[in-house]
């Protein structure tokens, strides 16, 4: 849940720095300088040359920008949660947040004049909010008597959309007591824009407000489609974008007969519009600049790029691989993990997922196929091959030469009136990169047209598959393949948990135990742990409910690394004791996450709609005393801590399987310092230590 501050709430986990770029959804230029909204960033463009847009400074927001006003040096925005900000852009290099202001109340729309915000909430009504310290907003009024979809104020006059209320016009000469003075109840809309004497009203009303006490009809414009609508009015010219994202331009001169001059659709969420240029944001793929001094033939004269929601990250050497959907690979130096840098960006097709090996990335390119991409300078990497496939590739995983490709398709047949899906799983030798060559590809009757997603350890090959007759998002089973002649697969096992509401989305391996993460209907969210020491007979042996849907899963050292969907984001689960799995420590990331990979102490996320975040992962801290031997070549593992007062105290021994080796103390102790020793074998093994409340998981390497 959000915190007072804006701010998400963790555990054990603490977000050190990230790549916050996503979508784009506010946008505001003031002479050559643009603020946009950019994922959870306020980005703030030179546009002096509108073709050649330069970002010259940043700041990280809590959430996703949704509107946005620009006063002198002061940037007034909302967020996707409804709460409105305040940000110093005296110095556009460096701007600095100042001010906030949260209630219960989810906020629309809002309107700066002077010192007074005027703040649209919907059912809730609307507020006026003093900004005379910028950095304490002050209510002064709030009103509940009516819907407040959208505000505008001219001179002395608040213009309130209120859907199907109508629109209302109040008198805001006292702003401590605004009065109604009149209303249009003759169209219902949810947007106002007011020039002079005409207000510009919900999806088509052009109404005359010269006399504000009797609004009158006065024209009628029709275009798109409802929604949330933006509109400007500049000159004779209607500028809007309709609920669908399409973008409008209506000559207006004579409001009893407009008429649509141009219509094009980019997925636009909101525009600016200034002298002869549109500055429009366009969700995920950025801002896209028009020059209209034509209006019939806008011209797109430049553009800035922002990252589509990432799907798949992997971290080699200080750089981390981010497939970007439509956007490509991009490759990001996070050996600075506060500020990382995109240092290099493959452009030329689609990156659903990418495995790196040594100087190559390969990457699931979709209707594209299998990419090959040579990455040995990351500043410039050049596509040296492609693998066509039938469908969409959507998951590779390369084992020693050969790629193992998943490609499928869900679609629709309207000759059944029913969900279909195609696709197939294929070994392909990239023994030489430049040439991939299919080795076979599976199609007997109990593999074709059911891979998901394949994971090879060894000679094994986990492949998640759809149930027979449902689609992956009804119901999904692993296969269990072996592989060790990929032209003459065999099933050795098969797991099924249910029918209905569980599909695998993430999938890991150690050992004999074989890590799922789970969507689907609530009882089976999470992290599920599966016994295949008899791959025959899979076993589910633990289980830990995470709430939300699980999109991927990895496991390190005894700790699962969860990406969850929606406000859960990044989970980490203690499964030393797979029997067992706790959860012990959590970053909740609005959107959710795509993807996570992890290195050391740091976990990086493929966020749902943020880009990049990395988060660094603590363990409960130090154990009072000296600790665990991390190291030992005498075949015992030393432990010693100290007791303050008398505590019951827990020690115990698993190894890297989470089978518990030894329960070296379970009681209360009184105060005092206390060793322990452990005898093993040559290993890697995780001491658990309880004192009290408290839970240390310490690794330790026994070294013969």
């Amino acid at each position: 849940m959000l915190r007072q501050d804006g701010e998400v709430d963790s555990l054990n986990c603490e977000l050190v720095g990230g790549y916050f770029g996503g979508s784009s959804q506010a946008v505001f230029t003031v002479g050559s300088l643009c603020y946009m909204g950019d994922g959870l960033y306020l980005r703030i463009l030179d546009v002096s040359d509108p073709s050649n847009p330069v970002s010259i400074g940043r700041i990280k927001c809590p959430a996703t920008i949704k509107e946005m006003q620009v006063v002198d040096t002061v940037a007034y925005f909302l967020d996707d949660n409804g709460d409105f900000h305040i940000m110093d852009i005296t110095d556009p290099i460096n701007p600095e947040r100042v001010g906030y202001y949260d209630t219960e109340i989810y906020f629309r729309n809002f309107y700066v004049v002077d010192t007074l915000v005027y703040l649209a909430g919907g059912e809730d009504g609307f507020s006026i909010i003093s900004l005379s310290d910028l950095a304490v907003p002050v209510e002064i009024f709030h009103n509940t008597e009516g819907v407040a979809n959208h505000i505008q104020v001219v001179d002395s006059l608040a213009y309130v959309a209120g859907g199907e209320e109508g629109l209302r016009i109040i008198k805001i000469s006292d702003p401590t007591n605004p009065v109604e003075i009149g209303y249009y109840d003759e169209a219902s809309g949810s947007i106002v824009y007011v020039v002079d004497t005409l207000a510009y009203f919900g999806s088509c009303h052009i109404v005359n407000v010269a006399d504000p006490g009797n609004p009158l009809k006065f024209g009628e414009y029709q275009c798109g489609y409802s929604g949330k609508r933006v509109i400007q009015v500049v000159d004779s010219l209607l500028y809007l974008r309709d609920g669908y994202g399409h973008f409008f331009i209506l000559n207006v001169s004579d409001p009893t007969n407009t008429f649509r001059i141009v219509l094009f659709s980019l997925g636009v969420m909101n525009f600016h519009v200034v002298d002869s240029l549109v500055y429009a944001v366009c969700n995920y793929n950025g801002l896209h600049i028009f020059n209209v001094s034509d209006p019939t033939s806008p011209v797109e004269i430049g553009r800035y790029d922002t990252w589509n929601p990432p799907s798949g990250i992997q971290v080699i050497d200080n750089l981390a691989y981010v497939a970007d959907g439509s956007d490509g690979l991009r490759i990001v130096n996070v050996s600075d993990p506060t500020n990382p840098v995109e240092i290099g960006h493959d452009t030329a097709g689609i990156a659903v997922y990418a495995q790196i090996v040594d100087s190559i990335a390969y990457v699931a390119g979709g209707e594209e196929g299998l990419r090959i991409i040579k990455i040995s300078d990351p500043t410039q990497p050049v596509e040296i091959a492609r693998y066509g496939t039938r469908y969409e590739a959507k998951y590779v995983h390369v084992v020693d030469s050969l790629a193992y490709l998943v490609d499928y398709v869900i679609g629709f047949s309207h000759e059944v009136q029913s969900t279909t899906f195609s696709g197939y799983l294929q070994v392909v030798s990239v023994s030489d990169p430049a040439n991939p060559v299919r080795i076979i590809r599976y199609n007997n009757s109990r593999l074709r047209d059911r891979a998901l997603s394949v994971y090879v350890v060894d000679s094994l090959a986990y492949v998640v598959c759809p149930l027979e007759g449902t689609f992956g998002y009804e119901a999904s089973g692993l296969r269990i393949l072996n592989v060790s002649d990929p032209t003459n697969a065999q099933e050795v096992g098969f797991y099924e948990r249910t029918r209905e509401g569980y599909y695998i989305n993430g999938i890991d391996v150690v050992g004999s135990l074989v890590y799922l993460g789970v969507g689907g209907l609530s009882p089976y969210l999470g992290l599920h742990v599966i016994d295949l020491s008899d791959p025959v007979i899979p076993v589910e042996i633990g289980f830990s409910h995470t709430g939300h849907g699980v999109r991927d899963v990895q496991v390190v050292d005894g700790l699962a690394y969860v990406a969850t969907g929606s406000l859960a984001g990044l989970r980490m689960i203690d499964v030393s004791d797979p029997t067992d799995p706790e959860e012990i420590g959590f970053y909740e990331i609005i959107g959710g996450a795509n993807d996570v990979y992890v290195v050391g102490d740091l976990a990086y996320v493929a966020t749902d709609e943020n880009g990049l975040y990395i988060i660094m992962c603590k363990n409960e801290g130090d154990i009072p005393g000296k600790g665990v031997s991390p190291v030992s070549i005498d075949s015992g593992i030393n432990i010693q801590y100290l007791l303050l007062k008398s505590e019951r105290v827990s020690v115990e021994i698993y190894n890297v399987l989470g089978q518990k080796m030894k329960k070296l103390i379970d009681e209360v102790s009184p105060p005092g310092e206390y060793n322990l020793r452990w005898e093993g074998n040559e290993g890697i093994y995780f001491v658990i230590i309880e004192i009290g409340d408290k839970i240390y998981r310490k690794k330790a390497i026994i070294i013969r």
